[in-house]
């Protein structure tokens, strides 16, 4: 009963007011911090900037953490405060001492309204506020986290908080050595022990359905990514938070790791597009700060979940040609050099600089890249004896395109790319053509290949969310406009 329901919240909420205040300076302080420190920090969209802050904070820790141990420092709960408190210092003296910045208001490359509705940020504040509540009612009765991956990530985490390091090994909890298992989810939960006094296993729950929290804003994100519409974004709110079963259901089986990286993955593409479409010269460098903050969430990507990186890499596919195809649009209406007549393609700067950002991230996060290749390489055929999935490793999962709303809200996303491609939105083509990318990585067998166990078919379907709540806002939001 509702009553009832709303008794647990509250008694919930109670138990857990500490640890879900030290959550949210785990999953806020140190973006909202550096996003001070980036250039045009200011020029966002609101939604998409604590977004963009989130995304900051969950790539800050596993980056803190490598740097920590590749220079032999261990981390502590002191430590973890001390990180805190001068980041947020520093950001204090940035807000103190910046000047207001020249020119016309311009968020996320569009002139800002005059004047700013209040009701899309209403609804989303009223549509965070259920999911935050159902997430803390589905585990108010668990003592661990469920089930399946989560005993291996609760694991990581407790070799983290107790070591302070990235561990080397699995050690003393299981006989095996040369960790190469990504982090990034695990660094944060451990962050979250070292700030609240949680054990470890108290902060891989939390810290997960904090994360699935965070999931209908990164929808917003990409949905104001395809239709620059807060309305349409609110939708994508909705329908991942409220409609659709993913990713609330990660809390099931515990798939943390991939759904702290598809958090990651709509401010990456904000980031990304906007140093692409609008490159300055290539000097800029770090004065540039879509390209820090790109670099910046590329390596956390790195450090969180390998297959989300391969979601990103091939969404990267379809939005090049889209970013190269309008730069063309772009140079056809110049007129042709002095020189030799040709005329001036604008594609250049932005290419260099892509590969710049790719640079970066790779710097970032280059001990762990080495350690892993170094690791990795010699004993594959130990570790994971082939690629080749097995037999029926990699079937098709139907049954979970038909559990409660899906099917509709499949139409809906399919709806949505139809009218993208109809109003000629690059955006929503491109996010369609991910999509399709993404399944056909996963069925190599269409090619003539064989299938493989990193990409399969059902670690593309349970991210379908993602790209499902934003088509749906996109065209709610669009047609509605």
């Amino acid at each position: 009963a509702l009553s009832e329901a709303l008794r647990d919240l509250i008694s919930a909420l109670g138990r857990r007011a500490w640890p879900m205040g030290a959550t949210l300076i785990v999953l806020l302080a140190p973006g909202a911090a550096l996003r001070t420190l980036l250039p045009g920090s200011r020029r966002r969209e609101p939604v998409v900037a604590v977004a963009i802050a989130a995304a900051l904070s969950i790539a800050f820790w596993p980056l803190l953490l490598l740097w920590a141990t590749t220079l032999g420092v261990r981390i502590r709960p002191l430590g973890a405060w001390a990180v805190v408190m001068v980041l947020l210092g520093v950001a204090t003296v940035r807000l103190l001492l910046r000047h207001p910045e020249p020119g016309p208001k311009v968020v996320d490359g569009a002139r800002a309204p005059r004047r700013r509705s209040p009701w899309p940020f209403v609804a989303l504040a009223l549509i965070m506020l259920l999911v935050g509540a159902t997430r803390v009612l589905q585990v108010r009765d668990l003592v661990l986290p469920a089930w399946v991956d989560s005993v291996h990530h609760t694991m990581i985490t407790r070799l983290i908080v107790d070591g302070g390091r990235v561990p080397a090994s699995y050690r003393p909890y299981m006989p095996a050595d040369g960790f190469h298992y990504h982090f990034g989810f695990h660094a944060g939960a451990a962050a979250l022990a070292w700030l609240s006094g949680l054990p470890a296993e108290r902060a891989v729950l939390l810290f997960g359905q904090a994360l699935n929290v965070l999931a209908p804003l990164a929808a917003y994100t990409l949905a104001w990514w395809i239709g620059r519409n807060r309305w349409g974004g609110v939708v994508a709110a909705l329908v991942v938070g409220s409609l659709c079963y993913m990713p609330a259901y990660y809390v099931t089986w515990g798939r943390y790791t991939q759904l702290a990286g598809l958090v990651l993955l709509p401010p990456l593409f904000v980031l990304t597009t906007q140093m692409l479409e609008r490159p300055r010269a290539l000097g800029a460098g770090l004065r540039d700060g879509a390209l820090v903050g790109a670099a910046l969430l590329l390596a956390g990507l790195i450090l969180t979940h390998y297959r989300v990186l391969v979601f990103y890499a091939l969404w990267a596919i379809p939005q090049g040609a889209l970013v190269l195809w309008r730069a063309g649009r772009g140079a056809s209406r110049q007129p042709a050099t002095a020189a030799d007549g040709r005329l001036r393609w604008r594609w250049g700067p932005g290419v260099r600089r892509g590969a710049l950002c790719a640079g970066a991230a790779l710097l970032l996060a280059l001990p762990w890249v080495v350690g892993f290749v170094a690791r990795v390489t010699p004993e594959f055929a130990t570790t994971y004896v082939r690629w080749e999935a097995g037999d029926g490793a990699n079937a098709f999962p139907s049954a979970l395109l038909t559990v409660g709303w899906t099917p509709p809200l499949l139409y809906l996303a399919g709806a949505g790319a139809l009218w993208g491609g109809i109003r000629r939105r690059g955006e929503a083509m491109v996010t369609a053509i991910w999509v399709g990318l993404c399944l056909l990585v996963a069925n190599p067998r269409l090619l003539g290949g064989k299938d493989t166990w990193f990409l399969t078919n059902s670690s593309v379907i349970i991210a379908f969310w993602l790209p499902v709540g934003a088509l749906c806002g996109w065209l709610v939001g669009d047609a509605a406009r």
